[in-house]
């Protein structure tokens, strides 16, 4: 039922269109490199409403535009009865990170001339795993990673080179023969925490690299267990 809610909501303002809306506000701004301050041209912004259907929130897509070759962006916003909120999302690439701008009405009208967008720049980062050991037949070992404090697998995509054990049970190897490499993305100028957690002979070893990932950089971490 709250689906249907949030379904009728949207098919509601797709066909009132123009008559669900309460005037404009023009915003202008910039995107820029949280770190270097370097202003980003070409970046896709998208335009979300906050809307609340049975007590739950939701967001709605609105709009997109770009920033121009300069990095900066002047955009006119249509208003929604009853919507107070809206996230202006600069989408991700393959060189940075999505960033997400919730903005009221109110900031808007006080501030919405000198917007800055800030996002964050992505660095290579390869995971290494090379079992040598051959004293213990039913070894296993669990690989994770934090990238300024958040969850690395969850935070970008990632691929693995050479993994044919256990892939259906997430970044686990069990024994066997390995020599995998594991291809993602983190934040670059921050600290990544690489945890491997290994299980051999009925006890557990845990052990962790801490890398500060440069950015244009191919950073790596290694572990011959």
């Amino acid at each position: 039922m709250k689906r249907l809610g949030l379904i009728v909501f949207v098919l509601f303002l797709l066909v009132s269109g123009c008559n669900n809306t309460v005037g404009i506000i023009k915003i202008k701004g910039q995107v820029v490199d949280e770190y270097t301050k370097v202003k980003l041209p070409n970046r896709t912004i998208i335009v979300q409403a906050w809307v609340e259907v049975n007590d739950e929130p939701h967001y709605m897509y609105l709009d997109s535009f770009t920033t121009d070759s300069s990095g900066c962006f002047a955009y006119t916003l249509h208003k929604f009865k009853n919507v107070s909120l809206y996230n202006f999302i600069v989408e991700k690439d393959s060189d940075y990170a999505t960033s997400e701008n919730i903005l009221g009405l109110t900031d808007m009208i006080v501030d919405g001339w000198g917007l800055s967008f800030k996002v964050r720049r992505l660095s290579d980062l390869t995971i290494q795993i090379n079992r040598a050991g051959k004293t213990a037949l039913r070894d296993t070992l669990i690989v994770s990673w934090k990238t300024d404090g958040i969850d690395g697998t969850s935070m970008h995509p990632y691929t693995v080179e050479n993994y044919r054990i256990n892939p259906d049970k997430g970044l686990v190897w069990i024994g066997g023969e390995v020599k995998s490499e594991i291809r993602t993305k983190v934040y670059a100028d921050k600290n990544t925490v690489v945890r491997w957690e290994l299980f051999r002979n009925g006890s557990n070893q845990v052990i962790s690299d801490t890398l500060y990932c440069h950015r244009n950089v191919a950073n790596s971490a290694r572990l011959n267990y």
